[in-house]
């Protein structure tokens, strides 16, 4: 699969990235064909967190009759909508939303807690204080 195609000046090969053949930009910045066509051809600004659905599931098919911009949260939530789990996984979700996590309801950034270093990362806050 070495068909590149040339959109706006710009020249896209395929590329399999995350488990999807997708047509990337050769040169800087690497932007996807895609979102690209969706923010040229309609004329909008498109933010982070938009995400080019590829309606008929070919992602190599970046027409645009095939493409559509939704939300990311609301794409995860379509693609999951099939999603069969065990009834043992189940019952981990719900308890997980249900009681709260003891090690991360502690007073995390408190001076009670021996790990804390301080600083202000939205990471996890444990971090191995080295003696």
């Amino acid at each position: 699969m070495d068909k590149e195609i040339v959109f706006n000046g710009r020249k896209y090969r395929p590329v399999f990235i995350g488990g999807y053949w997708r047509y990337r930009s050769t040169t800087d910045p690497r932007t996807y064909l895609a979102r690209d066509k969706v923010s040229v051809i309609r004329g909008i600004d498109l933010k982070p967190s938009d995400v080019v659905h590829h309606i008929n599931g070919d992602t190599l098919n970046d027409g645009m009759e095939n493409l559509s911009v939704v939300l990311w949260g609301v794409h995860s939530s379509n693609h999951l909508t099939d999603l069969v789990r065990s009834p043992e996984t189940r019952e981990k979700i719900s308890i997980g939303r249900s009681k709260p996590n003891p090690v991360r309801s502690q007073n995390i950034m408190g001076e009670n807690n021996p790990n804390w270093k301080g600083g202000n990362s939205n990471s996890y806050k444990y971090r191995k204080v080295l003696v």
